[in-house]
Formats: C-alpha cells, sequence, structure tokens
C-alpha cells in the first residue's frame, strides 16, 4: 500500500503544532506560578514585540474534553418594575463577573432563553462551581487618602482596585450595606444610564453626610474627591 507523502508531511505538521500549542501552556503555567495541572488563569500569549506580533497560543478544552461542572439556572422571583429579560442580563453580567475574577478563561456563561443561564465551568468541580457562584456580595464605601495599602487591605479589596491611584490607599469609611434601609433602580432620563436610589438608617445617614461633606472640599480629579 503506497502511502502518500503529501498526507505524511500534513500529519507531521498537525503534531508538531499540537506538541508546540501544548508545550507553551506549560511554559506559560510555570512563568506565571501557576501548577501544571487544573484550571489555566489567563490565556497563553506569545508576544514578539520587535515584530509586533501578539498571538493567543492555546487551545481552549471545553467539559467533553477535561470535564468540569454545567450549570442551568433559572430566573425567578423577579423584582416589581424589572423585566425578566433585564433580570436576565443583570444576572449573566454578575456571573461573568465572579467567574472571570476567579480566573477561569475557559469558562462560558450564556443566556438560554428567556429566563435561563447556562454556566460550563471546564475542570471544575460542583463544590468549586457553589463557591464561585454563591458568594453573597456585601456592599462596603471605602475612601482614598494619602499612603500605601497595607497587606490586610490587600487580602480586603482586590489588588488592583486597592493600588488604582499610586500615592493613595483605599480607607474604609465605616458605611456598608447593613446601614441601608431601602435601595431601587432606576434609568437617569438624560443619559439613559442606571442608576441606583438608597435609603440609610440614622447611622449610616450620619456617616455618609459626614464623608461626602469632605470629599467636595478636594478638588475635582482628586482620588480623595
Amino acid at each position: 500500500m503506497r502511502v502518500d507523502r503529501r498526507l505524511l508531511a500534513l500529519i507531521a505538521v498537525v503534531a508538531v503544532l499540537a506538541l508546540f500549542i501544548d508545550g507553551f501552556a506549560y511554559v506559560y503555567r510555570i512563568a506565571t506560578n501557576q501548577p501544571l495541572t487544573g484550571p489555566i488563569r489567563g490565556v497563553p500569549t506569545l508576544n514578539i514585540g520587535f515584530l509586533g506580533f501578539s498571538q493567543q497560543i492555546y487551545v481552549h478544552k471545553g467539559l467533553d474534553l477535561q470535564g468540569g461542572t454545567h450549570l442551568e439556572l433559572q430566573i425567578t422571583n423577579v423584582r416589581s418594575g424589572t423585566t425578566t429579560t433585564e433580570a436576565q442580563d443583570i444576572a449573566v453580567a454578575i456571573i461573568e463577573r465572579r467567574v472571570n475574577s476567579s480566573g477561569y478563561a475557559e469558562s462560558v456563561v450564556r443566556p438560554e432563553g428567556s429566563d435561563r443561564i447556562i454556566v460550563e465551568l471546564p475542570g471544575v468541580n460542583l463544590e468549586q462551581a457553589k463557591q464561585i457562584l454563591g458568594k453573597t456580595s456585601y456592599l462596603t464605601i471605602w475612601k482614598w487618602e494619602p499612603g500605601t495599602a497595607d497587606a490586610a487591605t490587600l487580602q480586603l479589596l482586590n489588588p488592583t482596585d486597592a493600588q488604582k491611584y499610586p500615592g493613595y490607599k483605599p480607607v474604609p469609611t465605616g458605611i456598608d450595606g447593613g446601614m441601608i434601609t431601602n435601595a431601587s433602580r432606576s434609568t437617569d432620563p438624560n443619559t439613559n444610564l442606571p442608576d441606583v436610589t438608597i435609603s440609610f438608617n440614622s447611622k449610616g445617614s450620619d456617616l455618609f453626610c459626614a464623608f461626602t461633606r469632605d470629599r467636595v472640599t478636594h478638588p475635582q480629579g482628586d482620588p480623595q474627591n
């Protein structure tokens, strides 16, 4: 039986490319101090600066290749004044932020129908998925003061956010979600952007008044404003 040399050459090229892609992913893990197994944080990218070349070198493996968790969520008990579609859009955005902040670049979050959301997390078991999606958000209000964020602050906040303004550090105002007595969502008629109106209890009102009164003494553009 004669073998087509062109076919053999094609197979060889595909094999070399596959080895290069998998090998590059391991190099990326080592360079970014990640385990050699499990979900990968970020997307391996080959950058050649002087050529202006930048290309992702990674094959995204779905649930069929590496296993994981497939969840189908349904929107229920929609708040009065909000349509199911609006609630679905909001939920998708929140879930995407939570998944992306956890470093799972291969995940899928998409709306399904008018009241469902599909979430696929390759390489993540059910308990891990519950931890990622089941976190309860809690409002805290911080202010910027001159200084450098300490280790305790960096643990509480996203390090990138905590170091957003060089020379300034985030400081808690003492105002949190436990002081909110009511909250409602509306749309600004001038900008068509969403607005959230919140009401505080007496303690929260006093703290918020003092906080905003102090902030307006700083010029616009100052992180302390």
